[in-house]
Parts: structure tokens; C-alpha cells; sequence
């Protein structure tokens, strides 16, 4: 008898791996990157007296106000409570608008499979700036519609991102979507996204 492939079950092995290679990588990194950013940056010509020490010039232009991106992780649930704990791959795209580096606009899609949940959410992340590390907070608020069921949500998150070059954005965020609905779940969402800025 031939075995049916299930492969939303190693898709989201591949998610949970993926995400923890990143946290770690999120733990590790920033010390190396912050020291390779000083190194890059250095003016050490005693003739620029202006800059000698001060990390070099300023990057002209700055980053775009604008950005795009997609997400993919896994989202968790407990239909019948804590002991019905089940998880589903979720995955989603969002744009941004950048009023300042530590406030962002943010307009965002998602899809949960198991759970057979969309969520379109509105609202700001606040950002906490640590070159080349940005820790962030963020309250959004929209509609999670699922197969039975349409309602208000409100959407907390906490995460920390890096920003790579001059334009690609890479993050690691929990969002918990609260449905106000006594029928719909609470979803966790524990996610790896890459955002590009223009």
C-alpha cells in the first residue's frame, strides 16, 4: 500500500527549523555585523580631521519610505483548549510606509492553513534602532476570516530585524491575532520575513 506524502507535515518541519536557524542566527550575528559596519565605516586619514573617529560620512539619501515584503513561518492554535494544540504553516506579504526609522505604517495579508484563517491587518510598528540590529513593537488591527466565521481582530507583535545593504530588510516576529469572536482561535505566529525598501 503506497503512503500518501504529507507534505504540509514536513513543510512546517521545514518552517520550525528555518525559523530557529534564524533566531540563532539573530543571537549571534549582531556583534560581528556591528563591528564589521565600524570597520567599513572608518575615516582614518589624519588630513579629514572633521571625520577621524567618527565612523566615516553619512550615507547619502538614506533609506526609502517605501517596502514591500513576504513572510513565512508557522501559525499555532487550540480550538478546544490547551490540550487540542494544533499548528499549520502560515505565510503572508505586507507593505510599509516609513514615516522615520523608528516608525513604520504597515499594511499586511496572511494565510494560515490548518486553521483555514485570513487576516488583513492595519496598523504602526515601532521601532528601537541598535545598527545593524532594530528591535520593534507593533499593534495592528483588521479582519480574520476563516471558514465560518468573519470578525474584528486586534494583533500585537514584538520582533527584531536586520537590515542587510542598503534596501534588504530580514526579520524575526511573533504576532498573536485575537479574533473578538467567542467561535474564532487566537493564532500565534511565530514568522522569518525579508522586506525590501524603496
Amino acid at each position: 500500500m503506497t503512503r500518501k506524502y504529507d507534505w504540509e507535515r514536513h513543510l512546517q518541519g521545514f518552517a520550525f527549523h528555518t525559523l530557529g536557524a534564524a533566531a540563532l542566527f539573530f543571537v549571534a550575528a549582531p556583534p560581528n555585523l556591528a563591528l564589521a559596519a565600524v570597520e567599513r565605516g572608518r575615516t582614518d586619514d589624519p588630513k579629514e580631521g572633521s571625520e577621524y573617529g567618527k565612523g566615516g560620512y553619512e550615507r547619502a539619501g538614506g533609506l526609502g519610505r517605501f517596502s514591500l515584503g513576504a513572510n513565512f513561518g508557522a501559525g499555532m492554535f487550540d480550538p478546544k483548549g490547551p490540550k487540542d494544540f494544533q499548528s499549520g504553516l502560515a505565510f503572508g506579504i505586507d507593505g510599509g510606509y516609513w514615516l522615520d526609522d523608528w516608525v513604520v505604517g504597515e499594511a499586511s495579508f496572511a494565510f494560515v492553513t490548518k486553521a483555514n484563517r485570513f487576516d488583513t491587518l492595519v496598523g504602526p510598528r515601532f521601532r528601537l534602532v541598535m545598527e545593524p540590529i532594530a528591535l520593534n513593537i507593533g499593534l495592528k488591527a483588521g479582519l480574520s476570516v476563516d471558514s465560518d466565521n468573519t470578525a474584528f481582530a486586534v494583533a500585537p507583535s514584538v520582533g527584531a530585524e536586520f537590515t542587510i545593504g542598503d534596501h534588504v530588510v530580514l526579520g524575526l516576529n511573533y504576532l498573536a491575532v485575537l479574533p473578538v469572536h467567542e467561535e474564532m482561535v487566537r493564532v500565534n505566529r511565530l514568522f522569518l520575513s525579508v522586506g525590501y525598501r524603496f
